[in-house]
């Protein structure tokens, strides 16, 4: 048994030699690297879904078969098959080119170029950091390569202050760079302006004798998402500086040092003008007990989750704790703000990676997180916000309830084809939300059979859609387009089989 094929650059259709390959099933990696004329051959000693990609100096990273928002395609290797005239299609990447110059319009060198790209993050666009930066030459000119397709922004970061192109600190007033792939955008101007800044000096008042040097973080109003500047260890005395700001309104935000439990937080607004601002009095406050319990059957532990929602409130963080998964739980401080409570199940991770061939074809791999409750209230896919008082009754139930969609994806000429993908969500819009575990997407693969696993009962309408945009899979007026979609009442642990085709 075996993989064979080519790796090729999508822009010219030329072998790509020297390409890395690498193929998962289950648990085993496999990897090759393509000759001259960009082919490889992978031996296989087991059937199986196999998953498949390749990476090359100067080219983006490529799973076989993955378009746009819409996932790889997995390799079906039968028993004692060969399957060959796999083809691999790697892109260059976009390119940003550009200059940057002072005040007076001459070239800044040596400072650091960074790109920042638009993603959907629980349900809503905004910009975060993008793999790759430059650093200008002597003549303020830099090139930063390789990146996806996309919107962008361009900014100068020079120690704690950042400048968007084409000359302005705030995010909401800088202009946006869409970029194809394999594209060459130049001519790119940032204007750094005049160097009038401004610093931060206060200390740190409440904290016990058992948290030392604090991490202390300025946060730009203007730019509550990319421009977390710090961390500034605030030292023995409490005492911090922060120097080198960009006049402005901030948020000074107080997180323990690394390796110590989150059990204190502050928050404060600072406005900082031109010089050192009037001594500031960060004072720290205990976090938010959260406690409840936990109802499961069979399951040894999980992973509870608080991931924050939003930018309202500066100082919520992350938080996780491993507990038992049948019992009591607490967390002991929790920043107050706005956060969606999940619970991650360890064979939830090996279920839905979509190369985990065993877990995945298995129908007794069934739990999900069935609800979770606030002092009775259901706010199981919904926005909690957390604020000044504890809350002792979070109970979170785990059920063995789950049921799983599957089918063969056909054109209108009844072949199996891996074209698209399959939408799968609630019947009831008002089940739309970012964070439901009810909305999905699959692919198949090269033998048309998708699967959509670990789905709670109930009622669901299935689509198949040609091409999805970024954050498009969760935005209820997308969802309401899907005329072609058909329905299906899951009962609990259904195994439902519902070919599609494509007309």
């Amino acid at each position: 048994m075996s993989l064979s094929g080519t790796v090729v650059a999508a822009a010219t259709g030329r072998a790509i030699a020297n390409a890395k390959i690498t193929s998962y099933v289950s648990d085993a990696a496999l990897a090759a690297t393509t000759g001259a004329d960009g082919g490889f051959t992978l031996g296989i000693s087991t059937p199986g879904r196999y998953y498949l990609s390749a990476t090359a100096p100067g080219y983006l990273p490529q799973s076989y078969g993955a378009e746009p928002e819409i996932r790889n395609t997995l390799v079906v290797v039968h028993d004692n098959q060969q399957v060959t005239g796999l083809e691999i299609r790697l892109h260059r990447g976009g390119t940003i080119a550009g200059t940057v110059t002072d005040d007076r319009g001459d070239p800044v060198a040596g400072v650091r170029v960074r790109p920042f790209i638009k993603r959907t993050v629980d349900g809503s666009a905004q910009f975060g950091q993008a793999n790759g930066d430059a650093t200008t030459d002597d003549r303020g000119a830099f090139r930063i390569v390789t990146q996806p397709a996309g919107e962008f922004l361009v900014a100068v970061t020079d120690g704690n202050r950042m400048t968007f192109a084409p000359s302005t600190p705030e995010l909401a007033r800088a202009t946006g760079i869409t970029l194809a792939l394999d594209e060459v955008r130049e001519g790119i101007q940032i204007r750094l302006p005049r160097d009038v800044t401004g610093t931060i000096e206060g200390s740190i008042a409440g904290l016990d004798g058992a948290f030392t040097r604090p991490n202390v973080f300025a946060i730009p109003d203007a730019n509550r998402v990319l421009g977390q500047i710090g961390p500034i260890a605030a030292g023995p005395d409490g005492r911090f500086a922060i120097p080198d700001l960009s006049p402005g309104r901030y948020h000074l935000v107080l997180r323990p040092n690394a390796g110590q439990p989150p059990r204190f937080w502050a928050d404060a607004p600072v406005v900082i003008a031109t010089g050192a601002s009037a001594p500031i009095t960060l004072r720290a406050a205990g976090g938010i007990a959260l406690s409840g319990t936990i109802e499961s059957v069979g399951l040894r532990s999980l992973t509870i989750v608080l991931s924050p929602v939003g930018t309202d409130y500066p100082g919520a963080i992350p938080q996780s704790l491993r507990a038992t998964a049948t019992g009591s739980w607490s967390m002991a401080a929790v920043a107050p703000g706005r956060y969606r409570i999940d619970a991650r199940i360890s064979e939830q991770g090996d279920v839905l990676l979509s190369h985990k061939t065993p877990r995945l074809l298995d129908p007794g791999v069934h739990r999900l997180l069935a609800t979770v409750t606030i002092n009775g209230e259901d706010v199981t896919d919904r926005v909690v916000t957390i604020g000044d008082k504890p809350i002792n009754d979070v109970r979170i139930r785990v059920t063995e309830t789950a049921a799983r969609i599957t089918g063969h994806v056909r054109d209108a000429a009844g072949r199996i084809t891996t074209a698209g993908a399959i939408v799968v969500a609630p019947a009831d819009p008002r089940d739309w939300t970012p964070f439901t575990q009810r909305i999905k997407m699959a692919r198949a693969d090269t033998d048309g059979v998708y699967h959509v696993p670990l789905l709670p009962p109930g009622r669901y309408i299935v689509a198949h859609v040609a091409s999805l945009a970024p954050g498009q899979l969760f935005d209820p007026a997308f969802l309401r387009t899907l005329g072609n979609a058909r329905t299906v009442t899951l009962a609990p642990l259904d195994v439902v089989t519902m070919d599609v085709t494509i007309r």
